[in-house]
């Protein structure tokens, strides 16, 4: 290995992230058991949820800290930090599920599991560092913000706007079902790997800087169009009549291949992107919404099950149902449920997978 590859990996490992203690150093809050009241933290406080704790009410973070180590299951998560003397942070240890987040002024999320949400807005260089999971509906980076991630994330709409406003990836993918849109001044960096379901527009700067071992890509379904400018990546537009072109170019492209590998590899189901991992989780489960039963249906080798267990939780944080030693098909009894959402997670050494289920008559 070469001296500039060295300070290569040195580079990386000094600023990988690494997965907050639990629990955090001196911490001004500890919630343990079922919180349902709302959470409202300032002046540099650092809130701890512990393992068993579960918190069902709102979030609001003003100069604060919060390390997650339970379950959180909010409507609205907020967080402001005021100066960059001192950096707070939203840290997610085990699992999140929320309808939005809205982070303003130098908020920062330090994402290490499972982030469910419906929206999650950044202004105001507000961060996010995603090393694993995140499944959100609108993902908005706004206002000189900026996303890393070197994990999976899907959305439905995903949108960069105004100037120096930044998506970077290491190794991370993410598939936009509806709508993956770069605006003017934004960029798009890092080794990428996009996939956009339904339409691809770019007025700003997407540009690979992976090495030449690496074949980073842009794969879209739909519309595509660029009146910015592309480079160093593999693009593809399957809808596309002329080659894998962008329908409609106004822009610049540099060093593009086109079509390489033509297969569609956009994959909605959840796919583990843990290092180490060995395996591709694809579980399903169907009918939802549910009257009386629910099937699940796993998707992987008999070895790859093996210790997977099953438990379903309400919207106040209780076990009403677990179940160990999952088979790759069974089915759920769900009629001694109340009408309602549940949550439904699935998990084994390799990963876990949330669900939102519905159960009505």
């Amino acid at each position: 290995m070469n001296f500039q590859k060295i300070l290569f990996l040195c580079f990386l490992c000094g600023f990988k992230n690494i997965k907050a203690q639990c629990p955090p150093v001196n911490p001004s809050i500890v919630i343990s058991g079922l919180h349902t009241s709302n959470i409202n933290a300032t002046n540099g406080s650092i809130v701890y949820v512990a393992s068993s704790a579960t918190v069902t009410g709102d979030i609001s973070l003003n100069n604060a800290s919060l390390y997650n180590c339970g379950s959180v299951l909010s409507q609205k998560i907020s967080m402001k930090q005021s100066t960059s003397n001192n950096q707070y942070v939203l840290e997610n240890n085990n699992m999140m599920i929320c309808d939005t987040i809205f982070l303003d002024s130098l908020g920062h999320i330090h994402n290490n599991d499972t982030l469910i949400c419906k929206e999650i807005s950044l202004r105001d260089n507000s961060v996010v560092d995603n090393h694993y999971l995140m499944d959100v509906n609108n993902l908005i980076i706004a206002q000189g913000s900026l996303l890393n991630s070197e994990g999976l994330i899907k959305t439905d709409y995903f949108q960069l706007k105004d100037t120096n406003s930044q998506y970077y990836s290491f190794y991370g993918s993410i598939s936009a079902r509806k709508l993956f849109r770069v605006g003017n001044g934004s960029i798009v960096s890092g080794i990428i790997f996009i996939c956009a379901d339904s339409s691809f527009i770019n007025n700003g700067l997407i540009n690979n800087s992976s090495a030449l071992t690496w074949t980073p890509s842009i794969r879209t379904a739909g519309l595509s169009q660029n009146t910015g400018t592309i480079a160093n990546i593999d693009f593809c537009d399957l809808s596309s009549t002329n080659g894998g072109l962008p329908d409609v170019n106004t822009g610049l492209l540099f060093n593009l291949t086109f079509c390489s590998s033509p297969q569609y590899f956009c994959d909605f189901t959840y796919t583990s992107v843990r290092k180490n991992s060995k395996t591709e989780e694809k579980i399903f489960i169907y009918p939802n919404p549910a009257i009386e039963k629910v099937n699940l249906f796993i998707e992987l080798q008999a070895k790859e099950i093996e210790n997977m267990t099953l438990s379903i939780i309400n919207t106040f944080g209780q076990v009403v149902y677990s179940k160990e030693n999952l088979q790759e098909e069974q089915e759920i009894d769900l009629s001694f449920l109340s009408d309602g959402i549940y949550y439904m997670f699935v998990q084994n050494d390799l990963g876990k997978k949330a669900f939102k289920i519905i159960k009505n008559k």
